[in-house]
């Protein structure tokens, strides 16, 4: 939904852009309509300064509208897999002997699509997690601190929170965006 919507603004603001451009550098419009005998349906020369700003908030307004549009959490186990090129340890990737699996899903979305959060847990940097991936980590049962440290594209601050692991079980996390801040909270099961 959020994309048509884009899709239409972008539609717009480029025929506008491309009938303004026109007016303003290549064609006198009201001199030619006169000729013609055509009443003008843009906007006449005279008012170009308030076309230009009109112009500059609608551009303003679309090309924030990336940086506003929800997160959407990724539904049940569809999430790509964070890739190994991304891992910076060789920690937590293969299930051992009593382990839980901790599996920390990213949203899907355009808020925070520039922002590639760093994921650490307990100080130890594990690897970055992009849109709509997860990361799936086989711990040892016990309490750990997992955190998500932005990266410099990003204007967030960091998340974290304690998480228990349990032999056998899966715990699963949501990384996502709420208004600027970056959020870590227990996914719906």
């Amino acid at each position: 939904m959020s994309f048509l919507l884009d899709f239409f603004i972008w539609i717009f603001l480029g025929t506008y852009a491309a009938l303004s451009i026109g007016q303003f550098f290549v064609l006198d419009w009201e001199k030619l309509n006169a000729k013609a005998g055509v009443r003008s349906c843009l906007l006449p020369l005279e008012y170009g300064e308030l076309k230009m700003k009109i112009l500059a908030i609608v551009f303003s307004f679309a090309f924030l509208s990336g940086c506003v549009g929800a997160t959407v959490p990724v539904q049940g186990d569809s999430g790509l897999t964070v890739p190994p090129s991304t891992w910076r340890t060789q920690n937590y990737r293969v299930p051992g002997d009593n382990t839980g699996l901790l599996v920390i899903q990213r949203d899907t979305g355009m808020r925070g699509a520039a922002c590639k959060p760093g994921m650490s847990l307990d100080g130890e940097d594990i690897a970055r997690i992009d849109v709509g991936q997860k990361l799936e980590l086989h711990l040892n049962p016990g309490r750990y601190l997992v955190r998500a440290n932005p990266n410099q594209n990003c204007g967030a601050a960091l998340a974290e929170t304690f998480v228990e692991i349990s032999e056998g079980n899966t715990t699963s996390y949501r990384l996502g965006f709420v208004d600027r801040s970056m959020i870590l909270v227990p996914a719906a099961q």
